[in-house]
């Protein structure tokens, strides 16, 4: 885990997109956070929970200078819960956004000395991944597709797994890998170390597929009027 970066400015940090709200405060230098794993609730308890972690460092809204929150890919119901509460907060107070990629997010919880993939959960046949260097950089596009694709398109020969759904990602390639720990929901301190070292930019949503749409059976009748 990195430590929380030595610049001043207090930050929001928020992650709703990946099983739960995670939050995370740096106010003067001091930090505070909660992790709570859940699947609804996140647009009622989003908020409070941001009220009761500023409370927690004796702060409240008016101290922040930057919101940052994760962009995708993710949950897609969570993903807008989280972003429209960043962009509502930063537009009434009036501060500069940063963009998480949830991949890029997961890979910085980890230390490797060989190159890494991160997989996601996505609740279907398939999964969110990339993959990283020696030094953290993602190579190449995130992908979404089933555990033997992404094995099979890797750039390196070796590399370790990590991310929020290991055992069912080993379980579809039914063969043994190299796992990292398990990581259900991004630490709020390690989001916060890693929204700091990003730059300020707009918070547009990062998804993978397209919007599901489902066609009536019966073709709509069509109104002719007769001048």
């Amino acid at each position: 885990m990195n430590a929380l970066a030595t610049i001043t400015n207090n930050i929001l940090a928020i992650d709703t997109a990946l099983g739960g709200i995670s939050v995370g405060v740096q106010v003067d230098g001091q930090f505070a956070g909660r992790k709570m794993p859940m699947q609804r609730e996140q647009a009622a308890l989003l908020i409070p929970t941001i009220q009761e972690v500023l409370k927690e460092l004796s702060s409240d809204f008016s101290v922040l200078d930057k919101i940052s929150c994760t962009v995708g890919p993710g949950s897609f119901t969570g993903l807008r819960i989280g972003l429209s509460a960043a962009r509502s907060l930063a537009l009434a107070l009036d501060l500069p956004t940063i963009a998480m990629s949830t991949l890029n997010l997961m890979a910085h919880h980890y230390t490797s000395s060989v190159p890494m993939l991160i997989v996601l959960e996505t609740k279907r046949q398939d999964f969110y991944g990339q993959y990283y260097d020696v030094k953290g950089q993602a190579v190449g596009e995130p992908i979404i597709s089933n555990a033997l694709t992404i094995l099979d398109n890797s750039p390196f020969e070796e590399f370790k797994i990590g991310g929020d759904c290991l055992e069912r990602f080993e379980n579809e390639n039914a063969t043994a890998l190299n796992l990292l720990d398990n990581i259900i929901q991004p630490d709020p301190e390690v989001m916060v170390a890693y929204a700091l070292a990003q730059e300020e930019g707009t918070l547009n949503p990062v998804y993978l597929r397209g919007a599901d749409v489902s066609y009536p059976k019966n073709k709509p009748r069509k109104l002719i009027v007769s001048m």
